[in-house]
């Protein structure tokens, strides 16, 4: 998805908006003052319904009502989305995506226009074709080369800045980046009633993702391995009755994170592949994936990831229990 925002004239003119899973989350719709464009996944549009049930279950008018009311997208929509708004009575946009920037915005502010992708290269082509000048921030290029990853808002050049986590973008005669609060730390809750919340919370998100893709025919996956993180998750959609799922794990073949897995599926009795990655080669997938990534990580762990998805029929697949930042979806 790109586009170009010109508040002279008040043209928003957009492309890529093109979506092969979860349909119904995908519109293209005016609605009153209001031009609608959406692309992703929203887990939790059950619960946001039956708070705005003058809304009649239509996403479209759930985000004008709530635009309307002044609320936040990314406080109340949780998943893996951006949403573009353009009302056409004052020429404002507005482009929220999660509040975790899990699906990823990347953007260039030049005098009157605005610039976006989902991409970073998908920018990087559009700016060049609008003669945009690009300068290399050797800054982020030796981060990059020495952590792995970008941090904050950078990019591999000046111009283009990455959408941060609680962030989200109006645009009406000047560009202007607004934060969410990032909540306080209660320093009065004891421990056992934090550990009982986010029970609560993790229960919940794991339940509202394997209801999603139950919803839209996919069958729950979880990713297995020794780990904490992935056990965790497995257990908990045992404990929700989400049994002999699809479990995938690579790893080197014999070592703990091969043998508890394989151990783990056994016992459950569910379908589980294992995908080796003894021989090292998929250490050279470090140059695809920075593609994938928008150029914003070149981590050697992903690509094992990216290896052991590769042999699999991934169109049959939804959204992964991966227990990182609420699940994974496999386009």
């Amino acid at each position: 998805m790109e586009g170009i925002f010109d508040s002279i004239s008040g043209s928003l003119k957009l492309q890529g908006l093109s979506q092969v899973k979860f349909m119904e989350d995908a519109i293209s719709e005016s609605i009153g003052c209001y031009d609608i464009f959406t692309i992703g996944y929203f887990l939790n549009k059950k619960d946001v319904y039956e708070k705005y049930p003058e809304a009649g279950e239509t996403l479209s008018a759930l985000i004008k009502i709530l635009v309307d009311k002044g609320v936040a997208i990314s406080q109340v929509l949780k998943g893996c989305y951006i949403v573009i708004i353009f009302n056409k009575d004052n020429n404002q946009l507005l482009i929220y995506n999660d509040l975790l920037s899990k699906h990823s915005l990347f953007y260039c502010y030049r005098e009157t226009k605005l610039y976006f992708a989902d991409n970073f290269y998908k920018l990087v082509t559009l700016v060049k074709k609008e003669n945009v000048s690009l300068t290399l921030d050797m800054l982020a290029i030796k981060m990059l080369k020495s952590h792995d990853v970008l941090y904050d808002d950078l990019t591999f050049v000046n111009e283009i800045k990455f959408l941060k986590p609680f962030q989200y973008i109006s645009f009406e005669d000047k560009l202007e980046l607004k934060c969410f609060p990032i909540p306080e730390v209660n320093k009065t809750i004891s421990m056992s009633d934090t550990i009982e919340k986010v029970e609560r919370l993790f229960n919940k998100a794991v339940e509202q993702l394997n209801c999603y893709n139950t919803a839209h025919g996919f069958k729950t996956c979880s990713t297995l391995s020794g780990g904490m993180d992935s056990r965790t998750t497995f257990q908990y959609c045992e404990k929700q009755g989400y049994h002999n799922h699809f479990c995938y794990c690579y790893a080197e073949s014999g070592s703990k994170d091969n043998t508890i897995a394989s151990n783990i599926a056994n016992d459950y009795v569910c379908p589980f592949f294992f995908s080796p990655i003894d021989n090292g080669h998929f250490i050279k997938n470090r140059d695809v994936l920075c593609d994938i990534l928008g150029g914003q990580m070149w981590y050697a762990g992903s690509t094992g990831t990216y290896q052991s998805l590769s042999v699999y029929d991934t169109g049959k697949l939804g959204i992964i229990n991966a227990g990182i930042g609420g699940g994974r979806n496999i386009w």
